[in-house]
């Protein structure tokens, strides 16, 4: 349950030939997971991958690609997770196989805190704005906390199981 990023296809950069003593170096990027920022023409920036970093989240707890069909119009997986968390819909968003073998209800409602935490992270990270994502060293202590929890309540079902 380590999980190891090594690259958001961010770091490809195209140097276009050089015209008038001037060059332009665009920033390629997997759809989905590319900043909104990207498509103005901006350049890569840690802000960037902060937003990847809170896609990817997303997708890790919904089991949703942010390229699914579903995705269409206005519609894209960081609004799908912010509805969900604003409609108290967790439940219907979340990749169901995170709740296997929960055991008792009160294990599922920790578990489902805990998911909702990191839901709730990746919606921060993944803003559409740059000024207003999370700061990747605060995610980091969040999820570090979100880990703890989730580790007290497993090392708790195994006690109980």
């Amino acid at each position: 349950m380590v999980a190891h990023v090594g690259d958001f296809g961010l770091a490809r950069f195209d140097s276009q030939s050089r015209t008038n003593n001037s060059s332009t170096i665009t920033v390629k990027g997997i759809v989905g997971y590319s900043a909104p920022e990207y498509g103005l023409g901006m350049a890569a920036s840690k802000e960037g991958d902060i937003y990847s970093f809170g896609i990817v989240l997303i997708e890790l707890m919904t089991a949703k690609s942010p390229i699914d069909t579903m995705f269409e119009g206005d519609l894209d997986l960081h609004k799908y997770a912010q509805l969900g968390l604003l409609s108290d819909e967790l439940m219907n968003i979340i990749d169901p196989r995170l709740l296997n073998n929960c055991g008792s209800p009160r294990n599922d409602i920790k578990i489902i805190e805990c998911i909702g935490s990191v839901m709730e992270m990746g919606v921060k990270c993944s803003a559409e704005s740059p000024q207003n994502r999370m700061r990747i060293e605060d995610a980091i202590s969040e999820l570090k906390k979100t880990r703890d929890i989730w580790l007290k309540e497993l090392r708790i079902m195994d006690r109980y199981a």
